[in-house]
């Protein structure tokens, strides 16, 4: 997919900042070296197991999730 300059323009302001970019259908366009460092290297994973609600929310595939969240507790 394609970043507008403008947008490519904000997201290098971010630089210190982990970001990424999905389209309107959840699918991952772009991502910093933040976020890779924080989630994991998107392309450790083939481009169709890049979408975010397909990774979080499988129907009926017997498939899991890329990575499993942490769930804590805060009381």
């Amino acid at each position: 997919d394609h970043l507008p300059s403008g947008m490519r323009r904000v997201l290098a302001r971010l630089a210190d900042v982990p970001v990424a970019v999905f389209a309107a259908d959840w699918q991952l366009v772009w991502w910093n070296q933040g976020w890779a460092a924080l989630l994991g290297d998107p392309l450790a994973s083939p481009p169709r197991m890049r979408n975010f609600a397909r990774d979080r929310f499988p129907v009926g595939t017997g498939q899991t999730p890329l990575v499993r969240w942490p769930v804590t507790d805060t009381d």
